[in-house]
Order: C-alpha cells, then sequence, then structure tokens
C-alpha cells in the first residue's frame, strides 16, 4: 500500500512538472515581442507636411502604388521635453490619407521635430535628452500616441544639437528603440547631412563642429530601423565643390555632395539601413556682383517649390537650365529694382538621379521632401 501511494505521489509530481514546463515555455513563447513591419530592401518613403495637408496627403493618396512609408510632418517638442500635435492627426485629410494606406498595407511613421533656433534652446535639447526621467517620459508619450492612432512606428528629427548631447541623444534612442521593438514599432531617424570635414566650408566655426560630433553614426545605425540623411540645404558648404564652379552655384542637393555625404555615412552605418533624403523644392537668392562681374555673394530670399520657380520661369519667359549638378536654375535681372535674382530648385529629373545613386550604392532608398501638391507631378513616373 505504502508503495502504491508513493507511486501515485511521484506519477502526480511528474505531471504538475510537465505542466510547470510547458506553461513555462507557453509563458516565454507569448511574452516574446511582436514581428517588427516588414520592410522592403529598397523603400520609398514621403513626409507630408502640415501646412500643406489637404493637397499633400490627397497627393499621396494617388500615388500610393509608388510609396512605401509615409511620415506625416510633423509633431513638434517643447522646451521641457513634450511634444504638440501641430499635424492634427485625428483630423479629416490625414486620417483620410491613413486609412486609404493602410488598406494598400503602407506604413504609417510620422515625424517629431525638434529643431533648437538658437543656443538658449540648444541648451534645453541637451538638459531634457541628459535627464534620465525625461527621456523615459518622452518616452512614454510616443508610445501612447502610437498605441492611440495604431501607428507603425516614430521618426525622430531632432535637428540642430549640440555637440555635448551627443552621448545622451545616442542613449535616448537606445532606450526608444528597445521600448518600441517590444510593442513591434518602428524606429526611424532623420538626421543632418555630413560629409569629410576637410571639404566643409564652415569647418572652423563652432556649427561645423557640432554638426560633425552632435550625431554618433555607429550608435543611431544600431538602434534605428532606418536612418534618413538629409541630403539637402547644401548651398555653400561644401568648398571644394564651390572653387569648382565658373558660374553660379548654389545648389539644394548637387549630386556629386550627395554621393560624399553617402560615402561618408556608409563607413559607420549598415548600408539597408541609409536612406537619402531628396528634396523637391528650391530657393530664391539676390545675387550681388563685383566690378569684374564675378559673384560676390547670394542673399537668400526665400524658398521656392518647384510650382512657383516654374511658374515665375513661364512669366519671365525663361527656359531653366540643367545644371551638372542635376538641379534647374535660371537667372534674371529685374530693371524696376536694379536687382539681380537666381532661382535653383529640383524636380523630377534630379530626384530620379538620386534614387538611381540610391540604388548603386545598394543602401534602403530614398525618403522626399517633401509632398505638398506644389511638386513636380513627373516624379511618380520615375520612381
Amino acid at each position: 500500500m505504502i508503495r502504491l501511494v508513493l507511486k501515485v505521489i511521484a506519477a502526480i509530481s511528474i505531471l504538475f512538472s510537465f505542466c510547470n514546463i510547458s506553461l513555462a515555455a507557453v509563458t516565454k513563447e507569448s511574452s516574446k515581442s511582436p514581428k517588427l513591419p516588414i520592410i522592403k530592401n529598397f523603400t520609398v518613403g514621403v513626409w507630408v507636411p502640415y501646412w500643406r495637408e489637404a493637397s499633400g496627403t490627397a497627393e499621396v493618396v494617388n500615388n500610393l502604388n509608388k510609396i512605401d512609408i509615409i511620415s506625416p510632418f510633423a509633431y513638434e517638442m517643447t522646451s521641457n521635453g513634450t511634444f504638440v500635435d501641430k499635424m492634427k492627426l485625428q483630423t479629416g485629410p490625414y486620417q483620410d490619407m491613413i486609412k486609404a494606406a493602410k488598406k494598400q498595407k503602407k506604413l504609417i511613421v510620422p515625424s517629431i521635430l525638434w529643431y533648437p533656433s538658437d543656443d538658449t534652446e540648444r541648451d534645453e535639447v541637451d538638459f531634457v535628452l541628459k535627464d534620465k526621467a525625461l527621456r523615459a517620459a518622452i518616452i512614454s508619450d510616443i508610445n501612447e500616441e502610437i498605441k492611440k492612432h495604431d501607428l507603425d512606428g516614430i521618426d525622430i528629427d531632432f535637428e540642430n544639437k549640440k555637440a555635448d548631447t551627443r552621448e545622451a541623444f545616442s542613449l535616448f534612442l537606445e532606450e526608444l528603440s528597445i521600448s518600441l521593438h517590444k510593442k513591434g514599432k518602428l524606429l526611424i531617424c532623420t538626421i543632418e547631412a555630413r560629409t569629410p570635414s576637410s571639404t566643409d566650408f564652415i569647418n572652423g566655426s563652432n556649427a561645423a563642429k557640432d554638426l560633425q560630433r552632435s550625431n554618433d553614426f555607429k550608435r543611431i545605425g544600431k538602434a534605428c530601423d532606418q536612418v534618413r540623411i538629409m541630403a539637402y540645404d547644401q548651398g555653400g558648404a561644401d568648398n571644394d565643390l564651390n572653387v569648382l564652379q565658373s558660374g553660379v552655384y548654389r545648389p539644394v542637393a548637387d549630386i556629386d555632395w550627395v554621393k560624399k555625404v553617402l560615402t561618408l555615412a556608409m563607413r559607420d552605418m549598415p548600408w539597408r539601413k541609409i536612406i537619402v533624403g531628396v528634396p523637391t523644392y528650391g530657393y530664391k537668392y539676390e545675387i550681388t556682383r563685383a566690378q569684374n562681374g564675378e559673384i560676390s555673394s547670394y542673399k537668400r530670399l526665400g524658398s521656392m517649390n518647384y510650382y512657383y520657380a516654374d511658374e515665375e520661369a513661364k512669366s519671365r519667359n525663361i527656359k531653366p537650365v540643367r545644371h551638372k549638378s542635376g538641379e534647374l536654375y535660371y537667372t534674371y535681372y529685374d530693371k524696376d529694382k536694379n536687382k539681380e535674382y537666381l532661382v535653383w530648385y529640383s524636380d523630377s529629373e534630379s530626384i530620379k538621379q538620386k534614387k538611381d545613386l540610391a540604388k548603386l550604392y545598394k543602401i534602403g532608398g530614398i525618403a522626399i521632401f517633401k509632398v505638398d501638391g506644389n511638386n513636380d507631378k513627373n516624379i511618380w513616373s520615375k520612381l
């Protein structure tokens, strides 16, 4: 009888042991993080600005077959580390776009912009990101916003940081990446373009040094699922390219400059994570010339999207010229104002050149800044 009791107890113990192991296995399995959304080997992303959300979202919806990732632009950070929904993501045009995009299984990854405009604001960014509790609060807010809108992830666009913010920014991205990945969400990072310091026209300035040092490419490349490099707003930043020019030269993104930007990034980041940001816009400048006719200065007057640049050229009966940089430009003289002007801008052909370059370099794709209804409509046929 005693032996029988012992055998029963042993059998029960084995059964409970088996059940515990099975339960542990199930618990472990269920605790695994959800899978991240699938990212194609080559993606086309678009930023859609809130100041032209109606026309921008309409253009996106009409061309969803050419787009993989949509980034409504933008949430904006406040000085204390909270963010505000400047886009009003729950309202009309954006919601209609998101609904249409989800039907076609496109990824929705809005941007959060933090752009300090002076040293005081840069100190505020530095203070917030160096505070562990404040970083955690931002991450919590981001997770809540993603859940609220059923988003696929977030795009962190923190620009113009101090060099001293480098470590704290890396920590923030690493902590955010872990948190998002546990929930099956993507982290995209948007950073400034950088070239080898020897070619930088303002290499000796504090601004150039901050740009060179504020982003740790290796750590950003590990933490983020994609890294969008803003390869635009070049202007006169590259001294080596400037001295080679014999005429007007104020590119938004010279293809040779973009090559430098990508080559530098590819040293420290996984190539498939690198996304080249491409512009759809341009700028208007007032030109000043010396007595010998050489250009002595460019005064930037404002931005010019493709539509306005093209319309002004037509109104003045001017045919824009394709510069060897890949972009369009034209000049004109206003007799009434006694001033000379330069208009320089990007179009579908210059965007195609950068897309082809991205494929040649075998990086992860392009991101278009910006789609607002006033860009060259021919870009979609060339993607």
